[in-house]
């Protein structure tokens, strides 16, 4: 259902908004996603890279622990916006449907009967300095063009039972714990807490924030 709000509001969205008197977009946009039904599993950033979000434990950015029967599913939002662009070879200037909307890596949801959770996820490298504002920014822009979209605000809202935003950067919060393949559950107890941010954007529009590299589920 996200998916289809996606290729039919969200264009919508982008038509209403569009910059530099832009032509309305028509193209049906394609979705990236992954479904990855690993217990434990690391995630990467992938840009437009084609492959898998999925990376080995302790080789990505953030580690992912799915201690029940969830299915969570990893739609590329980043690389989704980033496909409304086109170039003009008249002027040399890149067309951008939606420009201005910063956006965070990745929207992760339960796809099974539970509908457990709604998560937005960010991941950064580098100082954590630099990157805690900007990456806050990502997640928020990203919760606000999701709330101004009614239908899916109202799915969102309505279908999932926890709304979530991660910022992972790496090196800076550890999480990833050694040894993970050996007694997942023992492990799974003794992961760190996330650090809770609090903020009354992302409150007001039922959103928890914190910052961790380990995500359980």
């Amino acid at each position: 259902m996200i998916e289809e709000l996606f290729k039919t509001d969200f264009v919508e969205y982008l038509n209403n908004r569009r910059p530099d008197n832009l032509p309305e977009w028509t193209t049906i946009p394609s979705i990236q996603k992954e479904v990855i039904t690993d217990r434990a599993f690391d995630i990467t950033d992938i840009s437009d890279a084609v492959g898998s979000v999925k990376r080995p434990i302790r080789e990505g950015e953030a580690t992912y622990y799915n201690n029940d029967s969830y299915i969570p599913c990893f739609v590329r939002y980043d690389v989704f916006l980033s496909q409304f662009r086109t170039y003009d070879e008249n002027s040399h200037r890149e067309k951008d449907w939606a420009k201005g909307i910063k956006r965070a890596d990745y929207i992760v949801y339960d796809k099974s009967e539970k509908k457990k959770f709604f998560i937005i996820h960010e991941l950064s490298k580098g100082g954590i300095r630099n990157k805690r504002s900007k990456g806050i920014k990502q997640l928020l822009d990203t919760v606000s063009t999701l709330w101004d979209q009614v239908r899916i605000k109202t799915y969102i809202e309505n279908t999932f039972n926890k709304l979530l935003c991660y910022l992972s950067i790496k090196k800076n919060i550890e999480g990833t714990p050694l040894s993970m393949a050996d007694g997942f559950l023992e492990i799974y107890k003794q992961v760190p807490e996330s650090i809770a941010v609090s903020s009354p954007d992302f409150e007001a529009r039922g959103f928890t924030v914190f910052m961790t590299n380990v995500v359980r589920l």
